[in-house]
């Protein structure tokens, strides 16, 4: 053998052993839509990514010896900008093998076939497998080359040959995976608009093709809010000569919706009003922008001007300051206006307004100026200053049936100033007076009247529905500056016997809007593609405890009341029984009265001591405190000569709702299971105290909406609790006295300190409260805090600018 031929034998036998095979990935912004798109083989490339980011790069070059071409890998040539170097006729080029890289081999170019660039290699692998359908390993090389060789030649080319073939193979799985084509097809189109496949088929043909398959889908659906955001955002994307599928499903909806035109417009000469009312709201939305569409769509509106809500419970007492009856403060919103209205949470506090006019405080906080306003009243002449500090007065007189504790510890005298203005004087400062004024207002002061926009029609009324209309009496003005403004001007409340029920009357069209689903509902339904029902969450929580009744004597107990608390399995009964599963913002464990709130940033949460962590679920140390309290108390009977009473059967009451029923079924069998005998009552529709008595524990859901109110509604002789512990009592008294936010911070969170020490009531959970409607419906307020806050504008007749 030749010395020449030994040379490139031992060569050659370097290149076997150092052989590396590779594999391949990605680049541009089409890797974004690649990783949402293949979620399954982002952990499966990133090893192969791996392996590629510890390959040792290597050129291979290829030399003839004896008219057989030997394959040698050697170190990367050093090339301008790593072109590819002409292959000369004469002269050498100089090399270092890849596994001795510190010896330099000089080649003759007359014997060099041919030099394969690393680059060019893994170019070429890649493509291999896209051709090949091996598209998890070509994904590989694209993220590789994203990272290594960012704007490399010929990998755009590569990437969009392999958004092309991988949509094709995906479109042909069928229309479960057409919407993942369509986006990697778009993503393509938006690199490339001309790109035509190796076959020669143009994107935009496949895009029309995979875009007909899933509007088609969705038309037979009904979902016709899905076709006409898709359709808008290919059109915004591509244009609308290019996409004849758009336009054959844009032309399809115009008919169905010319069908729902003219049926609405028959059924508004028939006088057939609700149907007319639901064929419009169809046609509308089918296709918002039909010719004369909205106009129709707007009389109909104005002579049936009718919304159905949906409910669960019914009210009793309508008070919108209510906070432990849920229907209560809804319709309140409806009956009743009050001196100050809470709006919802500020940058720090409560955010308050009144239906007079305006309220400001005076700059020392010893005072507020109550202006009227002459433009929110029906008749300016019926009411002045003069009624309106008449008011004021009696709810500082501990003589008359308005008189408010809080408010007349802290009034001290009134001036009236011309006609409209009022100027009310504190004897010290206070933070929040407005919260103070949550009372009824009536424009009679003499009269108990409702004043809110709407009453009650009782002769179209049953039990299964309660009709309201506008309330002609009420003395505040409905303003608006669009003419095509139109608010219900009747409200029809249908009640059903669950949230499972209710959410079907809202699917059926039996009902516009529901006041009130559960939190599991609310994320099944927002997951609803395509869906026409909205839902939203309301401003404020509801806070959920067992309230004590201190007049039973082993509730006094405060060893007692700790053993039901760890004796419940709070987390379970939230997480598996209320939100079945779902992670719900907003819902969560709490470790005392007050809402700590829907994230760390919300301003009504001031009132919670986050330091405190919720009590754990401890079945051995409840019945130890159990047995504890037992013997405390036979030793208390013991020192008095008296019996000692047994443990009782611990009556557990509870209004007549789907969440506090399923919730106090698990709580009595947890009881059950230390050896605490239960016995569940529910109270009577609508009620939510034990008024006979006998009950020792009250299911009850609290509406802590501004804790320095709120607080004493709950924790005080008076307030639901009916507590009579004096370190309570004290501590609430405590801050009524605070002057300024600090101070009213540090002490209403002294207070939820000491109810958790004291377990003044047993804590459950806080729940995030949501309702749902129609999309043809716009409520007033994206985030109210009660269904009907902001019910004067409402809207009727949607105006879909989103399309």
């Amino acid at each position: 053998m030749s010395s020449k031929q030994n040379y490139f034998k031992s060569i050659q036998c370097l290149a076997e052993r150092t052989w590396i095979t590779l594999r391949p990935f990605a680049v541009t912004a089409a890797l974004t839509v690649l990783l949402v798109l293949t979620p399954g083989s982002k952990i499966f490339a990133q090893v192969e990514f791996d392996r590629l980011m510890k390959a040792v790069p290597f050129d291979q070059l290829q030399i003839n010896v004896d008219n057989q071409i030997q394959v040698l890998q050697i170190e990367l040539l050093d090339t301008p900008n790593r072109r590819k170097p002409e292959l000369l006729k004469r002269g050498v080029l100089e090399i270092r093998l890849l596994e001795s890289p510190d010896e330099v081999y000089t080649v003759k170019w007359i014997d060099v076939d041919n030099i394969i660039m690393w680059e060019e290699k893994l170019l070429s692998e890649v493509h291999s497998l896209i051709d090949k359908g091996d598209f998890d390993n070509a994904f590989d090389y694209f993220l590789f080359f994203k990272r290594r060789y960012d704007g490399m030649p010929g990998v755009a080319q590569a990437l969009q040959k392999y958004q092309f073939m991988q949509a094709g193979v995906w479109a042909a799985e069928g229309k479960e995976r057409d919407l993942e084509a369509l986006s990697l097809l778009e993503s393509l189109y938006r690199d490339n608009p001309d790109f035509v496949s190796a076959t020669g088929q143009p994107v935009i043909d496949e895009i029309n093709a995979v875009l007909k398959r899933v509007l088609d889908d969705y038309i037979s659906q009904d979902k016709m809010i899905l076709v006409r955001k898709l359709s808008t955002r290919m059109i915004r994307s591509i244009g609308r000569d290019d996409l004849p599928s758009v336009v054959d499903a844009e032309n399809r909806l115009i008919q169905q919706a010319t069908v729902f035109k003219e049926q609405a417009q028959q059924a508004m000469d028939n006088n057939q009003l609700r149907e007319a009312q639901q064929l419009s709201r169809q046609m509308m939305k089918v296709y918002p922008r039909l010719e004369g569409g909205r106009e129709l769509a707007i009389e109909i509106a104005r002579r049936y001007p009718v919304v159905l809500v949906g409910v669960t419970q019914k009210p009793t007492q309508p008070d919108r300051s209510r906070m432990d009856s849920w229907p209560d403060r809804r319709t309140g919103y409806l009956l009743r206006r009050t001196f100050m209205e809470f709006d919802g949470p500020g940058a720090d506090r409560g955010k308050y307004s009144t239906p007079l006019g305006t309220v400001r405080q005076t700059g020392d906080k010893r005072g507020l100026i109550i202006t009227i306003d002459p433009a929110n009243l029906k008749d300016p002449d019926s009411l002045d200053g003069y009624l309106v500090s008449r008011r004021l007065l009696n709810m500082a007189d501990v003589t008359h049936q308005n008189y408010v504790p809080q408010w007349a510890s802290l009034f001290s005298h009134i001036d009236v100033r011309g006609v409209y203005e009022v100027v009310v004087h504190f004897r010290r400062p206070h933070v929040l007076p407005e919260a103070l004024l949550q009372s009824f207002f009536d424009h009679n002061v003499n009269s108990d009247l409702a004043d809110g926009y709407f009453r009650v029609d009782a002769a179209q009324s049953d039990d299964m529905r309660t009709r309201y209309v506008v309330n002609p009496d009420s003395p505040f003005v409905m303003n608006t500056e669009d003419p095509n403004f139109i608010p219900p001007s009747e409200i029809v409340e249908i009640q059903y016997e669950d949230f499972k029920e209710v959410v079907k009357g809202l699917r059926k069209g039996e009902v516009d809007v529901v006041d009130r689903i559960t939190p599991a509902q609310a994320m099944k339904l927002q997951s609803e593609l395509g869906s026409d029902i909205k839902v939203a969450p309301y401003a404020m929580p509801t806070v959920h405890m067992l309230i004590p009744n201190y007049e039973k004597p082993y509730m006094q107990s405060e060893m007692f009341r700790r053993a039901v608390l760890y004796a419940i399995r709070r987390n379970v009964i939230l997480d598996e029984l209320l939100l079945e599963n779902y992670a719900v913002p907003g819902c969560t464990l709490v470790s005392g009265p007050f809402a700590p709130g829907v994230d760390s940033d919300d301003p009504l949460s001031y009132a919670y001591d986050a330091t405190i962590t919720p009590r754990t679920y401890s079945p051995r140390l409840a019945l130890v405190l159990v047995k504890l309290a037992e013997r405390k108390m036979k030793e208390a009977a013991k020192l008095k000569m008296e019996e000692a009473p047994p443990i009782p059967k611990l009556i557990i009451a509870h209004p007549a709702t789907e969440i506090a029923r399923k919730a106090c079924q698990v709580i009595k069998f947890q009881l059950d299971q230390v050896a605490l005998n239960t016995e569940l009552r529910e109270l009577a529709p609508g009620q939510t105290v034990d008024e006979s008595g006998e009950a020792h524990l009250t299911y009850t859901e609290v509406a802590m909406w501004e804790p320095i109110v709120d607080g004493k509604k709950l924790l005080s002789p008076n307030g639901l609790v009916k507590i009579t512990d004096d370190h309570v009592n004290r501590s609430m008294r405590w801050v009524d006295t605070a002057m300024r936010w600090p101070e009213v911070r540090s002490r209403i969170r002294q207070v939820h300190r000491i109810a958790n020490e004291k377990v003044a009531i047993i804590p459950l959970w806080q729940i995030r409260e949501y309702y749902a409607h129609i999309d043809s419906i716009k409520l007033g307020s994206n985030t109210p805090v009660s269904l009907y806050h902001g019910i004067s504008r409402w809207r009727l007749v949607p105006t879909f600018d989103e399309d």
